[in-house]
């Protein structure tokens, strides 16, 4: 099946040609047109390599130019979406290995004890598919060519307040408190559903990579110039400096990140941010020096 970027590709080939000629009729301009447009089509069925303008007339070299931005566009899409098939291929395979694996061992004892441990990690391992799943399905609507974000004007304390509630029982489980601080009537122009997966992924994150009985604060106030500030700050391992780049790229873990993990937490947070024109800063926190994220919005 032909990919999205060489369909398109073709559409430009295929009304290429026929505007030229109409643009430039003499037999030297027509000839010279028609080798291009074969290159073209040649690059199609072997490689998406740059034109060499040189072989274009002047006149149509800034077209030319034009037609290579957009060439290196796809290339980059291209190996992106290959890339990330690969990766998401990888991540899918280990927990149904899991499910796999535990439900042999159920069917291969009589051991009630046994089989109900096994029978508890298949759920864990579903847990954690389904979760996967979830991730991959948001990233992918996150990074389409075209996302449209439905944009209204939110209260981010109350939106936090509600993330929070939503996480309370798996913060329980673990024994960590989740503390929020936030100033009043604090609005911001936002998607409520990406917002909502922002804080929903960096307070999990949070929940899952810090040790039992830990505390995750979440704070929002105001900085200069009427900026917004969201932050999320533990008391745990906290992420090496030269490490931060890192995990803002897709599939990427920390040597302490959960086993359950995949990755594909901060890419979104990051993605949202860049959506929404905001920044985001990962630092440590001062006290015990765990991680802090913090997101800066331009109202």
């Amino acid at each position: 099946m032909q990919s999205k970027p060489l369909k398109t590709w073709g559409i430009v080939v295929q009304f290429l040609p026929k505007w030229l000629t109409t643009r430039f009729t003499t037999n030297r301009y027509k000839q010279e047109i028609e080798t291009l447009s074969q290159d073209i089509e040649k690059r199609i069925a072997e490689t998406l390599a740059p034109i060499d303008e040189k072989i274009a007339p002047k006149e149509i070299r800034p077209l030319i130019n034009a037609i290579n931005r957009l060439i290196t566009y796809f290339e980059d899409r291209s190996h992106h979406e290959q890339d990330f098939s690969a990766n998401a291929s990888h991540e899918l395979r280990t927990p149904l290995a899991g499910i796999r694996l535990q439900t042999e061992i159920a069917m291969s004892t009589d051991d009630k004890e046994i089989q109900q441990r096994a029978h508890q990690n298949v759920l864990i391992a579903i847990d954690q598919n389904e979760r996967l799943i979830e991730q991959l399905l948001t990233l992918a609507r996150l990074t389409a060519d075209r996302v449209e974000l439905a944009m209204e004007k939110l209260d981010v304390g109350q939106l936090s307040a509600h993330v929070i509630a939503n996480l309370q029982s798996l913060a329980d489980e673990k024994q960590i408190s989740l503390k929020l601080e936030s100033q009043d009537n604090l609005t911001l122009r936002a998607s409520e559903e990406s917002l909502s997966i922002l804080l929903h992924n960096l307070i999990r994150n949070a929940i899952n990579y810090i040790p039992e009985g830990s505390k995750v604060e979440v704070k929002t106030t105001t900085a200069k110039g009427g900026k917004i500030v969201l932050s999320v700050a533990d008391n745990g391992p906290g992420i090496p400096e030269e490490k931060h780049e890192v995990v803002l790229r897709r599939f990427q873990k920390t040597a302490n990140s959960a086993k359950s993990g995949s990755g594909l937490g901060l890419a979104i947070v990051k993605r949202i941010c860049d959506l929404h024109h905001a920044t985001l800063e990962l630092g440590r926190t001062t006290k015990k020096g765990g991680l802090k994220v913090t997101v800066t919005f331009n109202r």
